[in-house]
């Protein structure tokens, strides 16, 4: 499941119709259908909160920008001051 998520950043992006980008929603929503219907509690989490972020999560694909720089510079900073 974890390496099939890390498709959706791979998704291609497209214009949007209406405020839905069809292919990364689609698959978005197809993944968080999938982690919902075994009967793994751990799964069923995640999909409910995949589908609660589902509009941030998506926002990736109008702005194709990460936080990862910004938390590694607040990491170092962190331990430059222990």
């Amino acid at each position: 499941m974890k390496e099939d998520l890390r498709e959706l950043w791979n998704q291609p992006a497209s214009l949007p119709v209406g405020r839905i980008k069809k292919p990364a929603a689609a698959f978005l929503t197809d993944r968080v259908f999938r982690a919902g219907t075994p009967g793994i509690a751990m799964l069923r989490k995640m999909a409910q909160s995949m589908a609660f972020h589902r509009f941030g999560i998506l926002a990736y694909h109008d702005y194709s920008i990460s936080i990862g720089p910004m938390e590694g510079a607040s990491h170092k900073i962190k331990t430059m001051k222990r």
